[in-house]
């Protein structure tokens, strides 16, 4: 699995569309050779974020034919907003692309309070419909569009109830990968082994 970040393309420029793309298909190359079967794109991002969203959504398609000729699926994430919201946005790429694909990131929708969007009802076609189809779990400690805290905290660190959201994962019998995000090294590149491995113990005992 390899990630993309899509800020070029969010700065709306024709140049930095052309040069987005032809990193997009060079990205692709790589994650071909190395074996990799999917492929995680931030659609918008950087300081433009979502502020050209048209633009990004346009590009869409280009990108999933790209990551096809690859043999690799694509998956947009939910990743933050500065201008509307990531459900918005999966909201409208489902509705243009129904063949799309996502991954839900448990930081990113904690961050603009929507976490709990994933079990309501009106929600569950990103589920029942199999368009997420990958997570990352990360824990969140901030406040709505808090970006003085939008970092990368280990599962018991932030306010995520992963408690519920695991439940959750075992009632819909999730049976795809997860990728666990969390900063795992200190100034010094020392691993905190035993915070990963307690991650990893968390995670499988809330999936028996």
């Amino acid at each position: 699995m390899l990630h993309r970040s899509g800020y070029r393309k969010s700065k709306g420029n024709e140049n930095e569309q052309v040069e987005a793309y032809n990193m997009f298909d060079m990205d692709c190359n790589v994650a071909n050779c190395i074996g990799a079967k999917k492929l995680v794109l931030h659609l918008w991002g950087g300081i433009a974020s979502d502020s050209n969203f048209q633009n990004n959504i346009r590009a869409y398609p280009y990108l999933n034919e790209l990551a096809e000729k690859y043999g690799l699926e694509l998956l947009i994430e939910n990743v933050v907003c500065n201008t509307e919201n990531p459900m918005e946005h999966l909201c409208e790429l489902k509705e243009k692309f129904p063949y799309v694909k996502f991954v839900f990131d448990t930081k990113m929708a904690a961050f603009h309070e929507q976490l709990e969007l994933l079990y309501e009802k009106k929600y569950e076609w990103l589920w029942k419909e199999g368009h997420i189809c990958h997570y990352h779990i990360n824990d969140y400690g901030g406040g709505y569009m808090d970006w003085s805290n939008l970092r990368t905290l280990p599962i018991g660190a932030g306010k995520v109830d992963f408690s519920r959201f695991f439940d959750f994962i075992k009632k819909i019998n999730y049976k795809g990968d997860f990728t666990v995000e969390a900063t795992a090294f200190d100034s010094k590149g020392v691993i905190a082994v035993d915070m990963l491995n307690e991650q990893f113990r968390y995670i499988r005992e809330n999936l028996r």
